[in-house]
């Protein structure tokens, strides 16, 4: 409870402060009331971590690249429904039998394998390594 009110209150007084202030100080307090209401949202169940994970990794994914691409979905700025709708979108996309470099390749118009941009985004990301 008391962090939740604490976010709150933070929030509250970035809202206040983004009333006076000029456009780059509005998005730099912006940028800091979305840090802190990505701060709120709670991660994935354990469960569910463990198997992406052993999918990914069983998909030819490294260990670095199943957990970064799991932090991006989990922290990502759209609703928490829709990230964890695309983090199964993969898991079944691996599940089928195809590697993680394959379903990180741009797609063709006819292929099987269709994500959400945030979901690709993020898999392109981690697999650069970024």
């Amino acid at each position: 409870m008391r962090t939740k009110q604490a976010a709150e209150r933070r929030i509250a007084q970035i809202r206040a402060r983004f009333r006076s202030k000029g456009v780059a100080e509005k998005k730099a307090l912006r940028e800091a009331a979305k840090r802190v209401a990505l701060k709120k949202r709670k991660p994935y169940p354990v469960y569910l971590q463990a198997k992406f994970t052993a999918t990914c990794e069983a998909a030819k994914g490294s260990a670095s690249q199943c957990a970064c691409i799991l932090k991006k979905q989990e922290f990502s700025s759209v609703e928490a429904g829709l990230s964890l709708a695309g983090l199964l979108a993969l898991e079944l996309a691996l599940e089928q039998g195809t590697t993680i470099q394959e379903v990180a390749r741009p797609l063709p118009p006819q292929h099987p394998v269709a994500l959400p941009g945030d979901v690709r985004i993020h898999l392109e990301q981690c697999m650069r390594g970024k």
